[in-house]
């Protein structure tokens, strides 16, 4: 084997995976094996038919003679491998059964030579021809009743060989002539004819021959008794498969009959005509004979022939010769059963040569003295081209469908599926065949939810509730697995606009919204964890102040106190930043306006201040920092605050105190802090000032925001701190 890989290379790996895929969707099975009968190929149908066969499944590199196939079976296959392994090509048919059903295959052993030309293996084809075979079984079948028929039949039926002489005769045309079968096969036809009429013969029977049909032939042929018959001749030629002559297939009756029969069509004409004349099709009246006594004006649309060229001609002359056997026998079932003929297909001549697909439909006509068969006839070439176009398109369109990654779904009109894709078979874990035709519901939905989501699904079909283009649902995999689908919908309208089916393209979400509930329950975890360390935060900076206030307490000092105080009011602005994270839905930012307007009463209470001393004014927009931003910002508003609450006011006078933020179109944030207090001396430089509180204020502010700080001593004393506010970004 390792042999033949090498030598074949170019051959079987050369081509990728095309060749591979292409062979694959081959319903025929293909294999080749290497000289020691082991397997180096097989197509998907090879496999799975093998698996059918022997119940176990052959792998690239086994033995294709393995020990589990029986040995009777396995000695034929060796057989025929040998005939390819010794550079013969091959071929049989052979009959297998498949528990009750039985099936035929055609194979097709060829020897593969390597560059050589000696031969390293053998490749095998085998179509199933079960089709073929119950086609040729139908036919054999199909001829018998043919013969049973004509043996039966009333008319007199003759066959003549391309000599002339008499192949065949009915029983009908024995008791009309009253000879043996004996003495007439083998024959010649022309030695029954009268003497007058043996000229006209020698001439026509060639043209008959050529021509492949003749009409309304009248000859005069002895009887037994030595009188002759008048009689009206009809007849066309058989064929052979290669196109040659084979026989002629020949009626014959009296004309007298005929002529009334004639007649009594003569005078209904009149009438018929009037209303043929409206109809597009074809409308055709024939003797039972197949002779065309009437053709409606649709005869120029459909043969080119206006109706005066079509009529007193055989019917058959307009039918391409490897049809006519066919008519012929779905005439002579209708004028002998009266059954009629439905939709036949036939291959039929126009004018111009040309070959189009005809369809008949057509029935037996009596009337008092005529017997024929009545019927229309339209052509369908264009209706046959439109129906392959169609099936090649919706062959493409399959393909196209099968790519797609989402699964495709069609539902008709009461559930069932229509059309599902390769991406919808593997999520659901159905083969094609499984699934088609089954109801939507009582395959793939839950029990519990059958019933809400099959009356759901009839009111939309009926207009009677609102389509939902998209939603999501739980569908049941053929082992009973549960996935989560992603719907978008759209309905199929007929031609009267009425809803015919819904399309629908479904994604499997599971995996992902097993993924979301798992962010999910983390993020509810993170959530409660950092709002308990907020809320921990707090607390401890709670206690803290409160270890220094009662520290403070203690002391006689009071520029200790006022220190004290001052650290506490620095903490609680920093407390209170996580007091309002921790009350805040959004955890990594607060509310700027909230906070400042707490921390504004938050400092008035500590100084003891009335609200009748000073009026606060707040002009605060709705801004939403970051904890990065709000402790810094809340330390510097808190020192600048205290300043105002300490110094503008002294001796208890009353005052105003402005305090303004607004945000700028290029995210800079504005906190402007203003009082009409007694301001600052002419001079004083604060940015030189040692107190920490303000040293500590420009550097949060210039350093740690990288923002500008600005102040101005005019009727009171105002601050303006800018800052960019997307110096941090987000983390939760």
């Amino acid at each position: 084997m390792n042999q033949f890989n090498k030598n074949t290379d170019h051959e079987f790996k050369g081509n990728g995976n095309y060749y591979t895929a292409l062979l694959d969707n081959i319903s025929g099975s293909i294999w080749s094996i290497d000289r020691n009968y082991c397997l180096i190929y097989g197509n998907a149908s090879f496999l799975r038919e093998f698996h059918k066969e022997f119940g176990f499944e052959i792998k690239i590199g086994d033995s294709i003679l393995n020990d589990s196939i029986p040995t009777d079976e396995k000695n034929l296959w060796k057989e025929y491998y040998n005939y390819a392994l010794n550079g013969e090509n091959f071929n049989f048919e052979s009959e297998w059964k498949f528990g009750k059903k039985q099936k035929w295959y055609e194979y097709h052993l060829s020897p593969i030579f390597d560059k050589n030309n000696e031969c390293i293996g053998a490749s095998v084809v085998a179509n199933d021809i079960t089709d073929r075979k119950n086609s040729e079984q139908e036919l054999i079948q199909s001829e018998e009743k043919f013969r049973a028929l004509y043996n039966n039949a009333p008319l007199s039926f003759q066959s003549l060989n391309e000599d002339g002489s008499f192949r065949d005769v009915n029983p009908a045309w024995l008791r009309t002539l009253g000879y043996k079968k004996e003495e007439v096969i083998g024959k010649k036809y022309i030695d029954f004819l009268h003497p007058n009429y043996k000229g006209h013969f020698k001439s026509s029977f060639p043209k008959f021959k050529e021509l492949g049909y003749v009409h309304d032939v009248q000859f005069q042929i002895r009887h037994k008794d030595g009188n002759y018959l008048d009689i009206s001749f009809e007849g066309c030629v058989g064929y052979h498969p290669d196109g040659s002559f084979k026989q002629t297939y020949c009626v014959f009756q009296d004309i007298t009959e005929h002529r009334k029969a004639e007649k009594a069509l003569l005078e209904s004409e009149v009438k018929f005509r009037n209303m043929s004349e409206q109809i597009r099709e074809m409308i055709y009246l024939t003797d039972d004979k197949g002779k065309l006594y009437y053709i409606s004006p649709a005869s120029m649309t459909i043969f080119g022939f206006s109706p005066q060229e079509m009529e007193g001609n055989l019917f058959m002359k307009y039918l391409k010769k490897t049809e006519i056997p066919k008519a012929i026998k779905e005439f002579l079932k209708t004028i002998l059963s009266g059954s009629p003929v439905i939709d036949l297909q036939l291959k039929m001549k126009h004018k111009s040569g040309k070959i189009f697909i005809g369809e008949l439909a057509g029935t037996s006509y009596k009337s008092e003295d005529f017997k024929g068969t009545i019927g229309v006839i339209r052509d369908i070439s264009r209706q046959v081209e439109s129906e392959s176009e169609i099936i090649q398109a919706k062959d493409t369109a399959e393909r196209y469908l099968d790519l797609a990654g989402n699964m495709i779904l069609s539902l008709n009109k009461v559930g069932e599926i229509e059309l599902i894709n390769q991406k919808g078979l593997e999520i659901l874990e159905y083969s094609r065949d499984e699934i088609l035709g089954k109801s939507w519901f009582d395959t793939c939905i839950s029990k519990e939810d059958v019933s809400q989501v099959k009356d759901v699904f009839q009111k939309i079909i009926l207009g009677k509730a609102e389509f939902v283009k998209h939603f999501e649902n739980e569908v049941i995999t053929k082992n009973g697995e549960k996935k989560i689908i992603s719907w978008y919908n759209t309905l199929l309208r007929d031609k009267k606009g009425k809803i015919d089916s819904i399309l629908s393209s479904g994604m499997d979400i599971t995996e992902r919204i097993e993924f979301e509930t798992k962010i999910i329950n983390n993020l509810k975890e993170k959530d409660i964890l950092l709002r308990e360390l907020y809320h921990r935060t707090k607390n401890n900076m709670q206690v803290i102040t409160s270890m220094l206030s009662m520290q403070a307490r203690k002391s006689d000092n009071d520029e200790i106190r006022s220190l004290f105080k001052e650290v506490n009011n620095r903490i609680r602005s920093m407390s209170l930043v996580h007091q309002k994270l921790y009350e805040s839905q959004d955890l990594s930012r607060i509310n700027l306006k909230d906070y400042i307007q707490d921390l504004v009463k938050l400092l008035a209470q500590t100084y003891s201040l009335s609200s009748n001393n000073i009026t606060f004014k707040f002009e605060l927009e709705d801004l939403f920092i970051m904890i990065d931003t709000a402790v810094p910002l809340g330390l510097i508003i808190n020192e600048l605050i205290s300043n105002v609450f300490k110094h503008a006011f002294p001796d208890e006078a009353k005052g105003i105190l402005n305090i303004h933020l607004y945000k700028e179109d290029n995210n800079k944030i504005n906190i402007v802090i203003k009082d009409n207090g007694i301001g600052i001396p002419i001079g004083l430089d604060l940015r030189k000032n040692d107190t920490m509180g303000l040293r500590t204020m420009f550097i949060l502010a210039e350093h740690q925001l990288k923002g500008n700080v600005t102040y101005e001593s005019k009727n009171g004393l105002q601050w303006h701190i800018a800052y960019n506010d997307t110096l941090y970004t987000e983390r939760i």
